[in-house]
């Protein structure tokens, strides 16, 4: 596994800097948080459950996700040198992560927000506990062909 380096960089600027991005997001990144509070709650089931309500979350949002928790899982496993742990990580984190612009559904995330804790503390502690790779769909296919085509137009 390789190693980051911490000592020359400021991990709390870096940190700020991706809270600040997490809160000025119109939508949560997990979509409906509230899926994946009560995926929590299932006990050993949590991973299907979770799977389930992660194939909901557009690609983009996951491939977002999936480099933030690879971030935090550097930083929480260099934790001599860092300070930091994954369940401090997902304390603060969590919230940016886990919320609602419908105030009802709001309420019940600030309710369970020991739940999205836990939920988020799982995601940084265990690398392989969900599955975030997408298959590419027909729609995707054609993003990238017309990405592509105008490329070469460009490159003339």
């Amino acid at each position: 596994m390789h190693k980051k380096n911490y000592t020359n960089e400021n991990i709390f600027v870096i940190a700020g800097i991706l809270l600040v991005f997490l809160r000025e997001l119109p939508e949560c990144l997990f979509i409906n948080p509230i899926n994946f509070i009560e995926a929590e709650k299932s006990g050993e089931e949590w991973k299907v459950k979770a799977q389930l309500a992660l194939e909901q979350v557009p690609t983009l949002n996951v491939l977002l996700l999936q480099r933030i928790l690879e971030m935090l899982r550097s930083i929480s496993q260099n934790h001599s040198i860092t300070n930091v742990t994954a369940e401090q990580l997902a304390e603060i984190f969590a919230p940016c992560l886990f919320f609602s612009t419908d105030p009802n559904e709001a309420l019940l995330i600030s309710k369970d927000s020991q739940d999205a804790n836990s939920f988020f503390t799982k995601l940084i502690q265990q690398k392989d506990c969900l599955n975030f790779t997408r298959l590419p769909t027909k729609s995707s296919k054609k993003k990238k062909k017309l990405f592509s085509s105008s490329r070469k137009k460009v490159d003339k």
